[in-house]
Order: C-alpha cells, then structure tokens, then sequence
C-alpha cells in the first residue's frame, strides 16, 4: 500500500510537472522571435522600430538590414534576394539608399529636403522611379543620372519587357518611353479618365481601376485596355461606391490580380474575371508571397499596452490560415514585388 502510494505521488508530480511545460511552451507567441537569419534566408523587408528589417517567410527570423539611427522606411527590392533600397530622414533631410544585404555594402543614391514617393524599380533593375510633391523622375541608378517624366504623377508602372511606363495624373492616363541614354520620348496620352493603380499585364495590356462611365452617382471597377488598338473592357462588375484607396498587384504566375480597395482585399482570377471575391477585411498593406498563393498583409491593433501597432500577417490565397507573423511592424515587401 504504500509502495503504491509513493507511486501515486510521483506520478502526480510529473503530471503537473509535464502540465506546466505543454503550457509553458504551447502558449507563447511564437512571432516576432529575433532568431538571428542569415541574409541570404531573407523573403520579407518590413519596417520595425524605424529600421529596415528582414525576416524568412515564417516570421522567425529576423535581421537589421539598416543599422543606422534615422528613421528608415519605403524599403524595396532592387534585386531580388540581394539588393534592397530605403529612405532614411533625419532632421528633415532624406537620403535614398541602396545596399546590398549579402555584402552590407551600401550606397547613397540621393538626398533631398523633399520626401520621396512611389518608388519603384524596372524590371531589369537598372532604372528607378519616383516622386517628389507631385513630379515624377526616372533614375539611371547606376550614373546616378535623373530626368523628369511628368510635373504631375498619381501612380506609375513599368511594361515587363520595354523601356516603357505609364503613369496617373489626375485625369488621363499617359505611356512614355526611353532610350539607353535616359533620354524620354514625347508623352502619349493613351486614356481619359480618372485612373488608379495602373499595371502590366503583358507588355500590350494594362488593368486599371476607373470611374465606370455610365453610373450616377460614379462608382469604380476594374478594367482592362489594350495598348494595341485601345479597346477598353471592364474586368470585373462590382461598382464600388468609392476607390479613396486603391492597390493592384499581379501575382508572379500572373494568375491572379490582388485590388485592395480601401483596405478590403479582392481577387481576380483572370481565366475568369467576373468572379472576383473578397478575400481579406482590414489589410491595410498586402503583398503577394513569392509562389502566389498567399499574401502578406498589415493590420493596425491594440497590443497588450493598449498602443495602436502594425502587426504584420500571412493569409492563404483564399485568404483563410490567417496568421501573425510579426509584432509592431509595417510595409511588408516581399520577394514577389
């Protein structure tokens, strides 16, 4: 008896004893662990306690890829996996900068008194984007050599393969192109219209988000034009009451498109474009994975202190197996973008 007493006793202790551990390790959040991540592992670019911050697709591991003490933001791929470009502001002042994340070699493209914008690089990796108050510029990155594009720009996208771009204003939606020696042909006015976040999809098609124009009071939609013969066809029929704010992004197996109209994520399959669907609510900033078939996507809440943050998530394609991977951080970039 009390040989089995003594065994009940112990058994009680290592029951609780394994008890405490399960919760113990089963409870903690496991995102934003600072595992240390070599940078060639990086997939994700994010801004965290205003630095540029990398991590692996999970969230796990995390590296500093600034390193400075300004306030960094708008990172960006150059070349995917190796090069990388940010803004860094101190005392009002902005420096762009590119480094590349395998060497920690680093380079200072420009510095302004102006707040650079919508930022983006060509395919090819040699030309880069950008805005200044409302100008737009094309940037040789390598002669570090400048033209303007337009004194008026609202968005820009480059074509995939041409040296071409087109570009926003606030009512008609205009196509230049380049030569080599960064030398701009005559601006081509190729719609008239209000237009919003326009994209590539092949080197002859756009898709765009525009006033649909036999609505009162306007509505937006989707739409696609050719640059071939200008023909003008609507993608989706979902009459948006506004488009304040608009995103669109082609996934990599240009599949798929990914509108984020007023942080509500829609999806368009593009084998059929009239059965787009919501996906994600409050995704504030969302960006396709590298294999195209989820995203990622921040979101403002109330962490535990009770201070607004951006946390950053990863959803599934259908926007389903939601999951936080990183605490207080923002602008997710990934691979695919």
């Amino acid at each position: 008896m009390l040989k089995l007493n003594y065994f009940v006793k112990k058994y009680y202790q290592y029951f609780w004893l394994l008890l405490l551990i399960f919760l113990f390790t089963g409870c903690q959040d496991t995102t934003d662990n600072n595992i240390p991540l070599a940078a060639d592992k990086v997939e994700l670019i994010f801004v965290k306690d205003n630095q540029i911050t990398g991590s692996d697709s999970s969230g796990q591991g995390i590296v500093n890829l600034s390193l400075n003490n300004r306030i960094n933001f708008a990172p960006l791929w150059i070349e995917k996996g190796s090069n990388i470009l940010f803004i860094s502001e101190l005392n009002g002042f902005y420096e762009v900068w590119q480094k590349n994340i395998l060497t920690a070699e680093k380079e200072l493209l420009w510095g302004s008194k102006k707040k650079p914008q919508f930022i983006n690089v060509s395919p090819d990796s040699l030309w880069l984007t950008y805005s200044e108050e409302q100008a737009c510029f094309l940037l040789n990155i390598k002669e570090k050599k400048a033209s303007r594009i337009s004194d008026n720009c609202q968005s820009l996208s480059w074509a995939p393969k041409d040296k071409a771009l087109v570009f926003a204003t606030t009512d008609k939606l205009y196509r230049r192109s380049f030569n080599v020696k960064i030398e701009l042909d005559a601006t081509q006015e190729i719609y008239t219209s209000v237009v919003k976040s326009p994209i590539f999809l092949d080197n002859q098609n756009l898709a765009f988000v525009a006033a649909n124009p036999d609505t009162n009071p306007t509505t937006y939609d989707l739409y696609t034009l050719s640059l071939s013969d200008k023909n003008l066809s609507r993608l989706t029929s979902l009459y948006f009451p506004t488009a304040d704010s608009v995103a669109m992004q082609l996934s990599p197996d240009k599949k798929n498109i990914m509108a984020n109209f007023n942080n509500h994520i829609w999806l368009v399959t593009l084998s059929e474009p009239k059965l787009a669907k919501e996906v994600l609510a409050n995704a504030e900033q969302a960006v396709w994975n590298s294999t195209s078939d989820g995203f990622y996507y921040s979101v403002s809440e109330v962490d535990e202190n009770n201070e607004m943050v951006h946390n950053i998530y990863r959803a599934s394609l259908n926007g389903l197996n939601k999951e936080k991977i990183i605490s207080a951080a923002e602008n997710p970039v990934s691979l695919a973008n």
